[in-house]
């Protein structure tokens, strides 16, 4: 996930949020001296994690489907084609567009903002092969590493 020019990885497991990084992620999070204790490796911390909200909500799928539901007027589009996929643009004037699959099931392929610097975009596959990942092991758990 990358999120305002930080790019982690994120696994969501129960109760906990994994998350790893290279060095510059964590510098521009936090700072050098926690970069360099974790870059690289994995950190569990509770899902409830205020600092961390927003990323959890992003592998929520109940919470990221809580964010997609319209909130304006939904108009339909002409079928185009989104990463290779023939898709339906749904448009909600207040949120943006919702591009679901044309043929086949009806799967989420993409959404995009209405912002025109990009950010709020991304896109699904993979649907039916992903495999959901498990508890990463050897993941430092934050309340080892003190406090402050």
């Amino acid at each position: 996930v990358s999120e305002n020019g930080l790019d982690f990885q994120i696994v969501l497991t129960g109760t906990s949020l994994y998350l790893r990084a290279d060095a510059a992620t964590w510098t521009k999070a936090a700072n050098a001296q926690v970069a360099k204790l974790v870059a690289g490796k994995w950190i569990q911390l509770p899902s409830t994690n205020p600092q961390f909200s927003s990323l959890t909500q992003l592998v929520d799928v109940t919470a990221l489907i809580a964010k997609l539901k319209p909130t304006g007027a939904i108009t339909k589009r002409a079928t185009t084609t989104v990463d290779g996929v023939s898709v339906i643009p749904l448009v909600d004037a207040k949120k943006g567009v919702l591009y679901v699959a044309a043929n086949g099931k009806p799967y989420i392929i993409a959404v995009r903002g209405n912002n025109p610097s990009g950010k709020g975009q991304f896109s699904f596959d993979q649907y039916g092969t992903a495999k959901v990942p498990g508890a990463p092991s050897g993941a430092i758990n934050i309340s080892a590493l003190g406090h402050g």
